[in-house]
C-alpha cells in the first residue's frame, strides 16, 4: 500500500539508529541472506535478450540480515542484489559506520562473509561457521551420491564429526577424534567418504572456533539469523512480492525497526531473561519515551 510505503520511507536507517540511541553491543555477529522476490520491469529492449533464467533472476533480490548475540539486536539489514563479496562488504562497512565492537562472525559457512570481516575489522575477527549447515551439506551428499553398501559407514562419519563439532568442551572433541581414529568401522574407502574428510579438514578451525575461544560464548550455528528470516518471511509471505526492490529495502528495514523496539514474551531457558525487554534494551540503549515511528 502507498500508505504504508511513504511511512517506510521516512524511518532512519540502521547507521541513523545506532548514531541516536548508541547500542552497547556485544560484537559477537550472526549474518545471513534470505532471498526476497520484487518485480522491476526494467527496460523492455534488455529484457527481450535475456534467456528465461536470467529474466527470472531480475525479480530476486537478496535481505543481508545481522544480529548481536548479546540481546538479539539487529545492528545492520541490506537489500542486495546478490549474496557477493561487494554485497557483503557494504553491509559490514555500515557496521563499521555504528562503530560495532566486531569480534567474530558466524555465518552459514559461505567463506566471503569470514573474507570480508577480516578485510575491513582486521585480522584478529574469529570466523565460526554453521555446523548445522556443514553436516546438512554431508548428509545431502551422501544421499544423493554414495552406494547403498556404504551409506552406513559414511553415515558413521558424519556422525563422529557431528560429536566433535558440536562438542561442548574442546577436551571433549579431542575424546571424539581419538574414537574416530581408533574405529575400524569408519575405514576411508568411497570418493564420498574422503570428499567429506578433506572438507572437514578444511573447514576444521573455522568449525570449532566456539570451542577454540570459549571465553567469547560464539554460538556455532546461524540460528539466531535463520529464526529471525522465518518471521520475517511470515510477513513476506503475506505480501507475495513487491513492486520494487527499494520498497523491499524500506518495507524490511521498517519491519527490522519494529522487531528491534518489541519486547520478547517467549524466550525459554537460558535466554529466559530477555523477556519483557526489547532487542535494544538488551543491548544497553536507553528507549524509554522513544517511538520509533518518529524516531
Amino acid at each position: 500500500m502507498s500508505t504504508i510505503l511513504r511511512i517506510c520511507k521516512k524511518l532512519p536507517s540502521p547507521v541513523r539508529v545506532a548514531e541516536i540511541l548508541k547500542p552497547a553491543w556485544l560484537g559477537i555477529l550472526v549474518i545471513d541472506g534470505k532471498r526476497v522476490k520484487c518485480y522491476d520491469q526494467g527496460s523492455k529492449r534488455i529484457i527481450k535478450k535475456l534467456t528465461d533464467r536470467e529474466r527470472k533472476r531480475l525479480h530476486w533480490f537478496t535481505w543481508i540480515v545481522s544480529i548481536d548475540t548479546l540481546g538479539g539486536d539487529i545492528p545492520n539489514n541490506s537489500m542486495a542484489e546478490e549474496e557477493t563479496k561487494i554485497d557483503i562488504v557494504m553491509h559490514l562497512k555500515d557496521l563499521k559506520k555504528m562503530n560495532y565492537p566486531l569480534k567474530a562472525i558466524v555465518s552459514d559457512g559461505v567463506p566471503w562473509y569470514g573474507q570480508c570481516a577480516r578485510k575491513i575489522f582486521g585480522k584478529s575477527v574469529v570466523i565460526q561457521h554453521c555446523t548445522r549447515h556443514f553436516l546438512d551439506r554431508c548428509r545431502t551428499k551422501t544421499s544423493l551420491k554414495e552406494s547403498k553398501k556404504y551409506i552406513s559407514t559414511t553415515t558413521m562419519l558424519i556422525f563422529f564429526i557431528k560429536h566433535i563439532i558440536e562438542a561442548d568442551t574442546l577436551d571433549e572433541a579431542d575424546v571424539w577424534v581419538e574414537r574416530l581414529k581408533l574405529n575400524k568401522h569408519v575405514l576411508v574407502k568411497t570418493k564420498m567418504q574422503k570428499w567429506i574428510l578433506n572438507r572437514f579438514k578444511k573447514e576444521a578451525q573455522n568449525l570449532t572456533a566456539h570451542l577454540l575461544y570459549p571465553r567469547l560464548n560464539i554460538p556455532h550455528t546461524n540460528n539466531d539469523a535463520e529464526n529471525l528470516i522465518g518471521q520475517a518471511e511470515k510477513r513476506i509471505h503475506l505480501i507475495g512480492r513487491f513492486n520494487h526492490w527499494m520498497n523491499a529495502k524500506d518495507y524490511l528495514n521498517a519491519w527490522t525497526l519494529w522487531r528491534r523496539f518489541t519486547p520478547f514474551t517467549d524466550c525459554k531457558g537460558q535466554r529466559k531473561h530477555r523477556n519483557g525487554k526489547s532487542p535494544l534494551q538488551l543491548s544497553g540503549a536507553n528507549t524509554s519515551g522513544v517511538d520509533w515511528l518518529e524516531l
